[in-house]
């Protein structure tokens, strides 16, 4: 068997119309587009793997025009030469690592329908048929948007939520009281990158003490990321406070960071992009680490159903103790009041919706990814340059 063709698609999923929330301290944050990257790799026996990526033009440069004259031609099932070959031979353009990982998913789908076997097969097996869901909202809810986003969390019983923090730590402070007023069960996963991304970032070291301090006595199931990745004194310094448990790696860019989180300890919880971080390889090196000390890890994801399918046949291959959560992006919808995705492309990239139970996504035990890839999101939402989401202060 060889590889004929591969193709990296940008996709882009627009709002119909642009979503602006404002922020504390005289800013606002305006959401335009979802976008999307997928890989396909053709064989000349007829067989199809796909996979997810960043979506990012460089990568799908890299893909298209450095990777491909490497990968055409060559046996997918030879996943150790494919890769001695494209790494070691290859010139080492920025981003080549992570772009490669991204191909090196849809080689490993390609090889498990060859052989007739889920894809977590060759990832090690899987321990479990399914892992818990963390709905991350892609908005920032207060009100009644907040009410109806845990009423319909509620119908598909989901234990824990994501949210988008502010630039103001009282201000998220606030805004976390008001969420266990309305459920005080609900687990929640605060995201606080706007921290240190803003004008009125939380200061680094000692000083920061202060601020998560106030989180202490508030039960939320960690707080991810808030200082800068290249503070890592801060992170040290910060988890002498003890509570609350800190989450960090969405940001770092090299999987050689995310396994310097576990082996250095500077956050109880590693977040773990695969699309992003250099595939399932660089994956299970980062993974690996945590399972002596079980500790805990959350896959990422780039915000679509395959993106979230291809993360899970990874995370079931991990005990529990390791890999618990596996992120969900949603969207809201206000003029239904639902709980459901904004972009369309992040549901229709997959043939049939994947299956949820009790807040949980259970694994298909198809060849490779087991699921059937819908190949016409890429005519039907083309890729439109320029950011997805603007954050800009207010005149």
């Amino acid at each position: 068997m060889k590889v004929t063709d591969i193709q990296a698609y940008l996709l882009s999923s627009l709002l119909a119309e642009p979503f602006r929330e404002p922020l504390p301290g005289g800013w606002e944050r305006t959401v335009l587009k979802h976008d999307a990257l997928l890989i396909r790799i053709r064989t000349d026996q007829g067989l199809t793997g796909y996979a997810p990526g960043p979506a990012s033009a460089n990568t799908a440069q890299l893909i298209n025009r450095n990777l491909r004259p490497a990968i055409v031609n060559m046996d997918p099932r030879k996943g150790e030469g494919v890769r001695k070959k494209v790494l070691e031979k290859r010139p080492k353009y920025p981003g080549l690592m992570q772009a490669y990982g991204a191909v090196e998913m849809a080689l490993l789908d390609l090889r498990a329908k060859a052989e007739g076997c889920p894809l977590h097969q060759l990832l090690g097996g899987r321990t479990r048929s399914c892992l818990k869901l963390l709905p991350r909202f892609q908005q920032r809810l207060e009100g009644e948007r907040l009410a109806q986003a845990l009423e319909g969390m509620s119908v598909h019983r989901f234990q824990a939520m994501g949210l988008q923090g502010g630039r103001a730590s009282e201000f998220d402070r606030n805004l976390i009281e008001g969420i266990q007023k309305l459920d005080s069960r609900l687990p929640i996963a605060f995201d606080a990158r706007l921290w240190w991304q803003g004008a009125d970032s939380v200061p680094d070291g000692q000083s920061a003490a202060a601020v998560l301090s106030a989180f202490a006595e508030i039960p939320i199931l960690w707080l991810e990321e808030p200082f800068h990745p290249k503070t890592r004194e801060s992170y040290r310094l910060a988890r002498q406070v003890g509570r609350p448990r800190l989450a960090a790696g969405r940001s770092w860019s090299e999987s050689a960071d995310l396994t310097s989180i576990s082996t250095e300890g500077l956050a109880d919880v590693v977040q773990l992009d695969i699309s992003r971080h250099g595939g399932y390889e660089s994956g299970k090196r980062v993974l690996a680490p945590a399972e002596p000390v079980a500790q805990k890890a959350v896959l990422c994801s780039q915000g679509t159903a395959l993106d979230a399918l291809a993360a899970l046949h990874l995370g079931v291959c991990f005990r529990p103790e390791v890999v618990e959560w596996l992120e969900w992006p949603v969207w809201i919808d206000e003029k239904k009041g639902l709980y459901l995705y904004d972009s369309p492309l992040s549901l229709q990239i997959l043939r049939e919706p994947l299956r949820l139970e009790s807040g949980q996504l259970m694994i298909p035990e198809g060849p490779g990814l087991g699921m059937d890839i819908n190949e016409s999101v890429v005519s039907k939402y083309p890729w439109k340059s320029g950011p997805s989401v603007v954050v800009r202060r207010m005149d």
